[in-house]
């Protein structure tokens, strides 16, 4: 019998691979899940979620284009404070924010059965 090509062959599915596949890049999922997990009416800048995500090395201009998708699709709302420099943000109630959540908890029992060899 032949050897089975690499293509064919069984993986185990990481938290990022998972991400990129759902949500075209890990680094997406990972500003989702740090908006989420935020109070709803503590607005936040670009700095703040960098620090806050430890998971992925993300710029800040791909944050900024994260937010600004979120925005266009009304999960954020961009705060006019012409006194601040830094353009803030606050997230507003949107039932997709559930998708993040779900993610969150998903990417966690993964992690989980990874560590313990289980695999999925």
């Amino acid at each position: 019998m032949g050897r089975v090509p690499d293509a064919y062959r069984k993986s185990v599915p990481t938290p990022e691979s998972t991400a990129g596949f759902i949500f075209g890049s890990a680094k997406k999922m990972a500003v989702g899940i740090w908006i989420v997990e935020r109070e709803v009416a503590i607005p936040f800048v670009v700095p703040e979620v960098k620090a806050g995500i430890t998971e992925v090395s993300i710029s800040d201009s791909s944050i900024h284009g994260f937010l600004q998708d979120f925005t266009k699709e009304e999960m954020l709302e961009r705060l006019q404070e012409p006194k601040l420099r830094a353009q803030r943000y606050s997230r507003l109630d949107h039932p997709m924010w559930g998708v993040f959540v779900t993610a969150k908890s998903a990417n966690e029992q993964m992690a989980l059965e990874n560590r313990h060899g289980s695999g999925i």
